[in-house]
């Protein structure tokens, strides 16, 4: 614009670095999916990113279904992922029939990797759903 004409001053905005490590109690959430073809005899991993750092790893817990919702994970659904502070919580939306759960591999403060393993190895098995996390 022309010389000498300002708008109105802005919002000051949070000190950096953006964003730090996540304060207590902010959940953030996302989309899973793993899997294999026919024939594969192994294992099947997918990772979640946290987009943010939280101050520890949070406790891993798979939720298979509304029957099994454990304490870390209480009141969520897979259509509305929740997790109590220092938990992630795999929600299942659907699975192919041939796939025992899933099961963590390994977890930090930034995000995890599980593992998805078939029942029957000549068949293919995978999975998908949602997920939740809540910094400690």
């Amino acid at each position: 614009g022309p010389a000498g004409l300002m708008g109105p001053r802005g919002n000051t905005g949070a000190p950096g670095p953006f964003p730090g490590v996540l304060p207590r109690g902010i959940t953030v959430r996302g989309n899973w999916v793993a899997g294999s073809s026919v024939g594969n005899t192994g294992t099947a991993y997918a990772s979640i990113s946290f987009g943010f750092t939280f101050a520890s790893a949070p406790t891993f817990n798979y939720v298979p279904g509304p029957a099994s919702v454990p304490a870390g994970c209480s009141g969520g659904t897979s259509g509305n992922p929740t997790a109590q502070p220092g938990n992630l919580c795999l929600y299942l939306t659907s699975w192919a029939l041939n796939t025992t759960g899933a099961t963590p591999a390994d977890s930090n403060a930034w995000g995890a990797l599980f593992a998805v393993k078939p029942i029957n190895s000549s068949l293919a098995f995978g999975g998908q759903g949602t997920w939740a996390a809540t910094s400690p």
